[in-house]
């Protein structure tokens, strides 16, 4: 599942005040529910659900057009700031996966190369193997 957009929900009427999920981020669901209105939400954490027209859906996140490619080198020192403190944000690897890790929000990382998927993002490498997403909170000095 791909986060189009943030709003997070605690249960069928309330939406957290404070808390959101990055746009364009990949996300695991394990249930689904239906409101009396119709609509349908996913649940991505425990208690936390998400409106269904908020994300789309993939078999995997780890498909061939989801490999980075046109990975540029960068001159000089480059640094990612991460800006949401109380988030973590998902690294990959040059193949599309999710590299099993995550950053903490609040924090700022060295980079010397980018990259791009497929649909366009832009990666920064913040480590031999792994790749932080541009987006929501993501800026790059």
């Amino acid at each position: 599942m791909r986060i189009l957009e943030e709003l997070l929900l605690r249960d069928l009427t309330t939406s957290f005040k404070n808390q959101a999920l990055a746009a364009n981020t990949a996300w695991l669901t394990d249930q689904q529910r239906t409101e009396s209105d119709g609509s349908v939400q996913y649940r991505v954490a425990t208690g936390e659900w998400i409106d269904a027209a908020s994300v789309t859906f993939s078999d995997s996140i780890a498909t061939s057009s989801s490999a980075l490619t046109d990975i540029q080198d960068l001159q000089g020192r480059h640094v990612v700031s991460i800006s949401t403190p109380g988030f973590v944000y998902p690294l990959f690897q040059a193949d599309g996966s999710k590299a099993g890790r995550a950053l903490a929000g609040g924090t700022d990382w060295l980079t010397d190369k980018t990259a791009k998927d497929a649909e366009g993002h832009v990666y920064y490498r913040v480590s031999t193997t792994e790749w932080l997403m541009e987006g929501t909170g993501v800026s790059f000095k």
